[in-house]
Order: structure tokens, then C-alpha cells, then sequence
């Protein structure tokens, strides 16, 4: 018989209040990944597509991070941004 081993819970990262720009061309995607960064305690900001993500970094609004699509319509994809 194997004995159940307790496993300590992972640690959790200070992210509550944290700017998140998410960069997604599919709606369905966009909604359900702002909707789990609030559920998180996040403010995340959405866009369609690298050049509006480009434009929003430019204004300097302070992000923390930004979650971005990597296959996107335009002339530069998630990994380029």
C-alpha cells in the first residue's frame, strides 16, 4: 500500500492590482482570460492586435505585464510585439 504524501500548496505570487494589457483578436478568448485575471485581482486591459498594443504601451499607462496571443492578423505577430 502506498502512503498519500501531504503536498505543500505552491506559493502565490503577489499579483492583486496588477495592470495586465492582454493582446487577443478573438473575443470569446479576450473575455474569458480578463475574466480569470480579475478573478485573480488584476486590471487587465484588452486590445485586438499588436499595433494597438504598441499604441497602448506608448501612452504609459504602467502595465505589469502583457498577455499576448502570438498568432494574430496584421503585420506583426505576438512574438514580434
Amino acid at each position: 500500500m502506498v502512503e498519500a504524501v501531504p503536498v505543500a500548496a505552491p506559493a502565490q505570487r503577489h499579483i492583486n492590482g496588477k495592470k495586465v494589457l492582454v493582446v487577443e483578436d478573438d473575443d470569446t478568448v479576450a473575455a474569458m482570460v480578463s475574466d480569470m485575471l480579475q478573478q485573480m485581482g488584476c486590471k487587465p486591459t484588452r486590445v485586438a492586435n499588436a499595433a494597438d498594443a504598441l499604441d497602448a504601451l506608448a501612452q504609459k499607462n504602467g502595465y505589469d505585464l502583457v498577455f499576448s496571443d502570438i498568432i494574430m492578423p496584421g503585420a506583426m505577430n505576438g512574438v514580434d510585439l
